[in-house]
């Protein structure tokens, strides 16, 4: 399922190149842990049935 994330917290540069996750805030609210490189306005792939982070959907 696509969602825009609204919120997340900036990346300290050096932290996008290791396996890093931080909170984002979806715009239905929920809150995922998505990883480092993600920012705020991004629309990511969710699975519906664990609720977590799939991949960045390119657009």
């Amino acid at each position: 399922m696509p969602l825009t994330v609204t919120y997340t917290e900036t990346a300290v540069k050096g932290d996008t190149s290791t396996a890093i996750t931080k909170d984002a805030t979806l715009e239905t609210g929920i809150k995922v842990k998505v990883p480092a490189f993600i920012k705020q306005g991004d629309v990511i792939s969710v699975d519906t049935a664990t609720g977590s982070y799939r991949e960045r959907i390119k657009g």
